[in-house]
C-alpha cells in the first residue's frame, strides 16, 4: 500500500510485548511530529478491550489519542477492528460473533492517508500476537509496508524479548527503523546500562533512546506527562535519518 515513493508515509509501533506503553509513545510522537509541522495522523487498525460509549465503541487507546493529540478524524476510520472482550484480536473475535476482513482495514487506512502525510500506526500487543487465523501482527506491518519502531521496556529481561521481537522482524524482511525502552524508574542499573548496547549489537538495529517513568503520566486520566517534550528530542534525533524533517 505504498505510494512508491522513497519516503515513508508513516511508522508501526510495535512492542516487545503487551502494556509496554506503545500508546504513551504513539501520542507522544504525533505531538511532536505535529508540532514540528508535519500533517501527522494516527491509525489503530485492530484493537480489543473497548468499552461502549454514547458515541459507539472504543479502544482505551484511541480515547487516549483523541484526549491528547487534537486529532479529530472519526474513531471508526482511526479504529476500523475494534472488539470489546479483553483478549488476543483472534479469540476477541471469535467471541463477540465479528467478523472482520482486510478489505476494512485497508479502505479505513486510504483514506487517512489523503487526510495526513504521515501516519504513526500502534499494533496490538507484540508482533506475533493473532489477529485472524494465520493472520499475525507481523503480517500485518507487511501488508501496510511501513518501517517498525519498536518499543521495550527497560528492566532485566528485554535483552531477549527485544532480540526476539527484532528477529522476527528481519526474518519477514521488515525494515526496522530503531528500538526504544519506556518507562524506566530511577537512576538505571547495571543491566538497564548495558542492553541497549547489547540489543544494538547484536540485531543491528538502532537504538532511539529511553523515556523515563513519569509520575504524571495516567491513560486513565488521558495526562501525558513529560512524554510529548522528551518525544520531541527523539523526533529531533532520529526523524531527520529517515527524511521525514528537514
Amino acid at each position: 500500500m505504498n505510494s512508491g515513493t522513497n519516503r515513508p508515509q508513516g511508522l508501526f509501533i510495535t512492542g516487545t510485548d503487551t502494556g509496554v506503553g506503545k500508546t504513551i509513545v504513539a501520542a507522544g510522537l504525533v505531538i511532536a511530529l505535529r508540532k514540528q509541522g508535519l500533517n501527522c495522523g494516527y491509525f489503530k487498525p485492530v484493537a480489543s478491550g473497548a468499552v461502549k460509549t454514547r458515541a459507539g465503541l472504543i479502544s482505551p487507546d484511541l480515547r487516549l489519542i483523541l484526549h491528547t493529540t487534537g486529532l479529530m478524524d472519526p474513531p471508526p476510520l482511526m479504529n476500523p477492528v475494534c472488539l470489546v472482550p479483553p483478549l488476543a484480536p483472534l479469540p476477541a473475535a471469535a467471541m463477540a460473533g465479528v467478523r472482520w476482513t482486510w478489505a476494512e482495514i485497508a479502505r479505513a487506512y486510504g483514506l487517512l492517508q489523503r487526510y495526513h502525510d504521515f501516519l504513526v500506526v500502534e499494533g496490538v500487543g507484540g508482533v506475533l500476537v493473532p489477529l485472524k487465523k494465520k493472520f499475525l501482527v507481523v503480517d500485518l506491518i507487511k501488508r501496510l509496508g511501513l518501517p517498525v519502531l519498536v518499543v521495550g521496556r527497560p528492566d532485566l529481561g528485554t535483552i531477549n524479548h527485544t532480540l526476539l521481537t527484532l528477529t522476527v522482524l528481519k526474518q519477514h524482511n521488515i525494515k526496522t527503523l530503531g528500538f526504544l525502552f519506556n518507562g524506566q524508574k530511577g537512576r538505571p542499573g547495571p543491566a538497564e546500562r548495558t542492553a541497549p548496547d547489547l540489543i544494538r549489537a547484536f540485531s543491528g538495529v538502532p537504538y532511539w533512546g529511553s523515556l523515563p517513568w513519569d509520575n504524571k503520566v495516567s491513560e486513565e486520566r488521558f495526562r501525558l506527562g513529560s512524554i510529548p517534550a522528551r518525544t520531541g528530542k527523539l523526533v529531533a534525533n532520529n526523524f531527520r535519518a529517515i527524511g521525514q524533517l528537514s
